[in-house]
């Protein structure tokens, strides 16, 4: 087991030069604890982020923008979607787009009291919750969505695929999304795609209704 390394100009990895103390002390210790110490290393450095820090990646830059602008008490905090976009595209770090936040919160002032007292470890003092939730009772699917999700999958796997490959993908997406705070809708569960795109099938040939209909426009062909 090995710590994170860089290349050099040969291209050999080479391990990153911020960690030759830890190295050094760790190559002292007994081959025991020395395995249990980079095991411990490991699950830190590759730990999936945080709720709390991916609260502040989305709505941080957001949270900075409303501090620095004068609010009203009389009103709602607010910033304009206009001085946001202008602000975050000279920022160099990954910060969402006015679009996509509007698109998680329902609203644009629904995401600036969403962001209103967010502190910087992810904790919020203000009344806004800094985190979208999920609708209750989200509204059902339609044909076109299921049609969609399923030439999605064929997209991004470059083949028409299988019934359990596109399940497969639904569900690897799916967890994608939520781990990341983005929406789960475009990805269509499989049963719901039967029940919408191929309601008269039988004998097995569900799957191959729903490819003829949505990849050949409904003329079936064995892929």
């Amino acid at each position: 087991m090995g710590v994170a390394k860089v290349r050099s100009r040969s291209g050999e990895p080479q391990p990153d030069p911020r960690l030759r103390p830890l190295c050094a002390m760790i190559a002292l210790l007994p081959p025991e604890a020395a395995a249990e110490v980079l095991r411990a290393l490991y699950a830190k450095l590759n730990a999936p982020p945080t709720a709390a820090e991916l609260r502040v990646k989305d709505l941080g830059f957001l949270a900075r923008l409303l501090d620095e602008q004068p609010q009203h008490p009389d009103r709602l905090p607010h910033v304009s979607r206009k001085l946001y976009d202008a602000r975050r595209a000279a920022d160099p770090g990954p910060v969402p787009g006015s679009a996509r936040l509007q698109e998680r919160f329902g609203s644009w002032p629904r995401a600036c009291h969403a962001a209103w007292g967010l502190l910087n470890d992810g904790r919020s003092w203000g009344p806004g919750e800094p985190w979208a939730r999920p609708a209750r009772h989200p509204k059902n699917y339609q044909p076109e969505e299921a049609a969609a999700s399923v030439r999605k999958c064929a997209k991004e796997i470059g083949r028409i695929p299988s019934s359990q490959e596109y399940h497969t993908w639904v569900i690897n997406h799916r967890r994608r999304a939520r781990d990341s705070g983005q929406s789960t809708r475009p990805f269509v569960h499989y049963s719901s795609v039967m029940r919408l795109l191929a309601a008269d099938r039988s004998r097995g040939n569900g799957w191959r209704l729903v490819i003829a209909r949505v990849l050949y426009n409904g003329n079936e062909k064995k892929s």
